[in-house]
């Protein structure tokens, strides 16, 4: 009579290192990605949420109870946030110009800088890993509630790199690229994040982030220079002043500024003789007009002076003859 098998435990599988790769993005039979079967457009592929976890447990395998499913489904997901941060280190540290998908959006350094301590996030993570795979093959203890012990502390890490990562993954794509927000999103999640293991990992970039900032400030205060080669430093260059004409030009509009000043020189010079012969007449004219006044006051005396000398003649008559 043949017995009815139930569920294999899981440390008997045979699937722990399966499960190990998996944890650093590396998926094979066993743990599908989804998003590695398909064919996807690199020019134009974004990276997925991180609610969006594309990892799943290959059919094949029933014999998996499903107190055991549950749990690999959440050690799954951290190998799904991993890949999707890998994936944007990957594309930043790539050189500019042979990257097809950086023809789409600007340059940054501030976000090569951000990939610089994304990089040193997954090493640590990458050393749990190995450090953990290392301990399960000295020691006798149980699989899964191990791998679960060790790495629960990365889960909120992970699902925050995440998240940080693609959103700036979609903004990167815009016409600019703004250093500022990511300098400020940093600041202000890692001061009001309440979980210290993703406090401290923000504050790692943020560091990171703010070398830029602080070396363009240096060379801008000290030596008087931008290190600014994609235009993201909050001080920018005047526009130049346009450039003088060429010789030739400039010579011929000599020439003819010195002619037109002529012109009007002598144009000036006959309108001020015409204005002075005007002026004579109207001159001799004022002359005449003030000698013929004065002629009609000497006049009008000599008569006032007559007729006063007529009254006192009659006056002495009258009284000498009574």
């Amino acid at each position: 009579m043949a017995l009815a098998q139930g569920p294999v435990p899981f440390d008997e599988s045979g699937i722990i290192d399966e499960l190990l790769l998996a944890l650093v993005g590396i998926h094979g039979d066993l743990f599908v990605d989804t998003n590695d079967r398909e064919e996807k457009d690199e020019d134009n592929w974004q990276l997925p949420g991180p609610s969006e976890c594309s990892v799943h447990i290959s059919p094949e395998l029933t014999w998996i109870g499903e107190s055991d499913r549950q749990v690999l489904s959440d050690l799954l997901r951290l190998g799904f946030h991993f890949k999707a941060v890998s994936t944007f280190v990957d594309w930043e540290h790539a050189p500019w110009e042979p990257h097809p998908r950086h023809g789409r959006r600007p340059p940054s350094v501030y976000r090569r800088a951000l990939a610089s301590g994304l990089t040193e996030l997954l090493d640590d993570y990458r050393i749990a890993v190995l450090q953990l795979q290392r301990e399960l093959r000295q020691q006798q203890a149980p699989a899964l509630p191990t791998i679960c012990h060790r790495m629960w502390e990365y889960t909120d890490v992970l699902f925050s790199l995440h998240s940080l990562v693609w959103s700036q993954d979609a903004v990167s794509l815009a016409p600019t690229f703004s250093a500022a927000d990511l300098i400020n999103r940093l600041h202000a999640d890692s001061r009001c994040c309440g979980v210290p293991a993703v406090r401290q990992a923000l504050g790692r970039l943020l560091w990171h982030c703010n070398q830029v900032l602080m070396q363009q400030l240096a060379a801008w205060m000290m030596h008087g220079m931008l290190q600014d080669p994609h235009r993201e430093f909050f001080i920018q260059p005047r526009a130049a002043p346009p450039p003088p004409p060429p010789p030739a030009a400039a010579g011929a509009s000599t020439a003819a500024a010195t002619g037109a000043g002529v012109a009007a020189s002598t144009a000036a010079g006959a309108h001020q003789q015409q204005h002075q012969q005007q002026q004579v007449p109207h001159r001799e004219d004022e002359g005449g007009g003030a000698a013929e006044a004065a002629a009609a006051a000497a006049a009008s005396a000599a008569a006032a002076a007559s007729s006063s000398g007529r009254a006192d003649d009659d006056a002495a008559y009258r009284e000498w003859h009574g």
